[in-house]
């Protein structure tokens, strides 16, 4: 058995990937939520285009040189939006050696500029080195710059100077279950608060009586936290709770440290928050994956209410309602199927083809109607690079076609893996797709997903 090295497993798999999946566990993540968005969605731009400079080597085209020239543009204009966040989060966060980041930046907008100039001249040779150099430049960012830069190590001393829940909010991730985010915010704020009120009054009483709240409201979380994850059957969480156990106890030990050192609290603040946003980013990211919990959630899903909390809200109540629409369609179409006797398209009497047959339609007609909506709300808000959101409902559109198709060409049976299916596309791009878009995204004017920050 031939075992490779990292550098060579991650050289193999950016010249053989043909999906996100595939290259995932090569990418160092930055766990910072919108970074590690833009990061994905660069990635899938650039395997889209190495799938064109493939068929360009075995059949090539003016028409693919096109649309390889279209997509490096949409590659390109994406980079610049990507970086242009990255710069105002380094901003508001002062992050160390910004204007040496930048550069970092421009140089590789630079060297996209020149790629594109050289295709457009007609050098369609440089197209066959493409595939590697995108995908190079891509890891080698995300990877040897990004990932160390972006370490909270790196800038937590800034941490000392936040006063409220708007300016961490942006840097620290939401597990998409709303009973444990919900928590996050208020444990966040009580931990600026205690280390605030004790500034004010720095009696041995009020701190020994600040940190037993602190704990004690921990002490709730964990235990909601933990319940979850034993009622959910959630599996290689020991190490969870042991960190659970080890914060507890080092609230434990700060007020003595305080009482006996009170010029310790603004470090304590620091490693307190540092913690605290390394768990949450890290830890609670990992166990609290959809893979980990929800699929069954899904499979078993009868009701809307079964599965309705897995929804992040956008905060627009049309779009939240669309999204709870096209849920409980899919559902009735479920119940539906289960209530028949037959799942092959030749043995289905005609009266229930035709019922069968609506559900597809009404399926597709919801999410069409819904994606205009959507499209339109990007254009109103001056959403940055639509395009890539746009290219999503283009799939969802084209799969809940194929749903039809294969049915009626008697290679989908009627099941309760079509339920599965569709809501695990629905909810996943409801999630990652349009939460980064309409909550987490930015205009031309001003960042809308962060408005605290250091200033």
């Amino acid at each position: 058995m031939i075992i490779m090295n990292e550098e060579k497993l991650i050289t193999w798999k950016m010249q053989t990937s043909k999906k996100w999946s595939d290259i995932e566990d090569v990418l160092k993540a930055i766990n910072i939520n919108f970074i590690d968005y833009d990061h994905k969605m660069l990635v899938e731009y650039s395997l889209q285009l190495n799938q064109l400079i493939d068929k360009l080597e075995d059949n090539f085209s003016i028409a693919l040189v096109e649309k390889i020239k279209y997509l490096f543009t949409q590659i390109y204009e994406y980079a610049v939006d990507h970086f242009h966040r990255e710069e105002i989060f380094m901003e508001q966060y002062k992050l160390p050696n910004i204007h040496m980041h930048k550069n970092e930046h421009e140089r590789i907008l630079l060297m996209l500029r020149n790629v594109m100039e050289e295709f457009s001249k007609g050098k369609v040779n440089i197209g066959q080195n493409l595939k590697q150099q995108i995908m190079e430049w891509l890891v080698n960012h995300i990877n040897l710059f990004d990932f160390n830069y972006f370490n909270i190590d790196n800038w937590s001393k800034n941490l000392q100077n936040a006063s409220d829940w708007n300016e961490l909010k942006s840097i620290i991730n939401l597990t998409g279950i709303n009973v444990i985010d919900s928590q996050h915010k208020i444990f966040t704020s009580m931990a600026i608060e205690v280390i605030t009120n004790i500034e004010k009054n720095p009696t041995e009483k009020t701190i020994r009586d600040e940190f037993k709240r602190f704990k004690d409201y921990g002490d709730f979380h964990f235990s909601t936290e933990e319940n979850f994850i034993k009622k959910y059957e959630i599996k290689n969480t020991e190490e969870h709770k042991d960190l659970h156990d080890f914060f507890l106890n080092k609230l434990d030990s700060f007020p003595d440290e305080i009482i006996k050192d009170i010029d310790s609290l603004g470090e304590l603040k620091i490693w307190i928050l540092s913690w605290w946003i390394n768990h949450i980013n890290i830890t609670d990211s990992e166990t609290f994956k959809y893979k980990n919990w929800a699929y069954k959630l899904i499979d078993d899903a009868k009701t809307i209410d079964d599965v309705s909390f897995l929804l992040h809200l956008t905060g627009f109540s049309d779009i939240d309602d669309d999204h709870l629409k096209l849920m409980k369609h899919t559902l009735e179409f479920n119940n539906y199927i289960q209530s028949l006797d037959y799942a092959e398209y030749k043995d289905i009497p005609k009266n229930s083809l035709e019922t069968v047959l609506k559900y597809f339609d009404d399926l597709y007609y919801i999410a069409s109607e819904h994606f205009d909506r959507e499209q339109h709300y990007m254009i109103s808000m001056r959403i940055r690079s639509p395009q890539r959101h746009l290219e999503e409902h283009k799939k969802i559109l084209q799969k809940l076609k194929e749903l039809k198709t294969n049915f009626l060409e008697g290679r989908l049976f009627l099941s309760e893996g079509i339920k599965t299916m569709i809501l695990e596309w629905w909810i996943e791009h409801t999630n990652t797709v349009d939460f980064n878009t309409f909550v987490s995204d930015v205009d031309s004017d001003a960042s809308t997903y962060m408005d605290g920050g250091w200033r």
